[in-house]
């Protein structure tokens, strides 16, 4: 399989993982920030520095992180084979008494 034939939404949350778990993670460009106009409410003020803060705190989560599960439609059903005749240890096993 190739990266190249991963839909462009796999893509980036294949890139944005692979950046959280390295050891020297890319800082975003972050957009340039509206500077606050005559014609914006404090509302839309508060929710502009809201949605700042939310991002935030999902990197910041998504760096903390030990594991990343990424679900690629292209690999269902690849992998290993389930197992054949596994032993869960529900079955009672015959005792022998001296």
């Amino acid at each position: 399989m190739s990266f190249d034939t991963l839909a462009t939404e796999e893509k980036s949350r294949v890139l944005e993982a692979l950046d959280a778990i390295s050891l020297r993670p890319t800082k975003k460009a972050s957009p340039p920030s509206p500077s606050p106009s005559a014609t914006q409410t404090k509302e839309e003020k508060a929710a502009a520095l809201a949605a700042l803060r939310a991002e935030a705190d999902r990197v910041k989560k998504l760096r903390s992180q030990k594991e990343i599960v990424i679900d690629i439609n292209n690999l269902t059903g690849k992998g290993y084979p389930s197992p054949v005749d596994l032993d869960n240890g529900s079955r009672t096993v015959a005792t022998v008494k001296p």
